[in-house]
């Protein structure tokens, strides 16, 4: 700087040199991703812009876990390409459907004055979530057994590195085929989505609505393996019965609760409704006929349609009837007892509901509550094969709770009990646990305690 001066009669210069210092420190102005985004693919680029140009020091970026802060990469402040303000960082071990946060060292970046960034030491301040690495277009379908078909499709949600295949498999084959049995998808094709075509399959057995799951899982020791870890996907497909049973209708008295002999049915060629008349059952009638499966199976009908345990001389009568199950269990809707308990108006909502209570004593989750809702409401499926195919369906803790139930349920019966409100409260203590079933049947005094201490 020059400065000019005069005395009157000479003039005067003076030069200055003014030296300016940048002593504040670079800033992060904003990250791609965004703090807490979603559905970000694995194959991103982490982005960094600064409010200044930085260059690289000696520190590290950081990629860890958020569920367990488990280190997953870190990548030298040296790694990286800087273009002015502007950092990329390239992940090389990023996962579906997982959380990440990121930590900065603070001397990773400084700007060209020696002030550093301060860094991030923080798991909230820059973290995001990953997408899931395949998607299904439906996880419902339905064919008729006249040989209807119903589809899906398959596509990947993230572009693969090689070569990436699924297997898809039905678990009953006899009720539904599929095609074909596998996808694949290629690094050029990976976003275009693959149809299953699903077809019902006849089997001339009055077998009602069936209900088997399609399973689309990745060949691991085919795939790109960033993808061996993704979760499998299903879709639950009904197989709609073309089959025509006779339709029997017991006596009104509330699932077996009262004493009656079995009736006659002369065969039909056609359907027909069969009503026959209750009257006392011999006390040498009471004992249980046919094999445990069949009585597990009469049993928990009688859990989930009633909420409570069978009476002796009504599980005499249904095992004697010569019906099947599922005639069984159309006939329980007959009964004074069902009509009671499920009145005239009983929303579908409160029926799914009341089974899952009476079966697993829990609410549906939301899942299975909103595919058994459109399934009733659409008529897809009937409340007698509704209940049949939640118990067939019972998986975990579902089924270690019913399955106690049960247990309880035949020693009731066994033991030649017709109380139906011991019936009811018997099964009140039942949970997952196998103390639970011993302190029942000795609370109750059945002769089965014993077998068990």
């Amino acid at each position: 700087m020059r400065i000019n001066s005069h005395d009157g009669t000479n003039d005067f210069a003076k030069v200055f040199t003014i030296t300016i210092i940048d002593d504040i420190s670079p800033k992060l102005s904003n990250t791609s991703p965004t703090d807490n985004a979603t559905d970000i693919s694995i194959n991103t680029n982490l982005v960094a812009t600064f409010d200044k140009a930085v260059v690289a020091n000696s520190g590290d970026i950081v990629i860890k876990k958020s569920t367990d802060d488990e280190l997953v990469e870190s990548i030298g402040a040296t790694e990286v390409s800087i273009d002015g303000a502007v950092v990329t960082i390239t992940p090389s071990s990023l996962a579906f459907n997982t959380e990440y946060y990121i930590l900065i060292d603070a001397d990773a970046f400084e700007d060209g004055d020696d002030n550093f960034y301060a860094g991030i030491a923080d798991a909230t301040s820059w973290s995001f979530t990953t997408r899931d690495g395949f998607a299904l277009s439906k996880t419902t379908a339905s064919v008729n057994e006249s040989g209807t078909t119903d589809s899906f499709t398959v596509v990947l949600n993230d572009q693969p590195i090689t070569d990436v295949v699924f297997n898809i498999t039905s678990d009953n084959t006899d009720e539904a085929t599929l095609s074909p049995a596998t996808l694949t998808f290629l690094d050029s094709t990976w976003n275009i989505a693959q149809t299953i075509t699903i077809t019902g399959v006849d089997d001339d057995i009055v077998d009602g609505n069936q209900l088997n799951n399609i399973t689309v899982s990745v060949d691991d020791t085919s795939s790109d393996d960033r993808f061996n870890a993704l979760e499998d996907k299903s879709v639950a497909v009904t197989t709609v019965d073309d089959d025509t049973p006779a339709i029997v209708t017991p006596p009104s008295t509330g699932g077996g609760g009262s004493a009656y002999t079995p009736p006659t049915v002369e065969p039909k060629p056609e359907p027909e409704v069969v009503v026959v008349t209750p009257t006392q059952i011999p006390p040498s009638n009471t004992g249980a006929t046919g094999t445990q499966p069949q009585l597990d199976s009469l049993t928990q009908l009688y859990i989930a349609t009633f909420g409570r345990a069978p009476d002796a001389r009504g599980r005499s009568y249904w095992m004697e009837s010569g019906f099947t199950l599922e005639q069984i269990a159309m006939s329980f809707f007959d009964q004074e007892e069902t009509q009671t308990r499920y009145p005239i108006g009983t929303s579908n909502e409160a029926f799914i509901e009341a089974v899952y209570h009476n079966l697993f004593t829990r609410e549906p989750d939301s899942e299975g509550f909103a595919y058994w809702l459109e399934a009733l409401e659409s008529s897809r499926v009937t409340r007698d094969l509704f209940i049949l195919a939640v118990i067939n369906g019972a998986l975990g803790d579902d089924k270690t709770i019913l399955t106690n139930k049960t247990v309880v349920g035949v020693a009731f019966a066994d033991d030649g009990r017709d109380d139906i409100d011991e019936a009811k409260s018997i099964l009140d203590e039942i949970t997952t646990e196998d103390p639970t079933v011993t302190q029942t049947l000795c609370s109750y005094a059945l002769s089965s305690c014993g077998e068990r201490n």
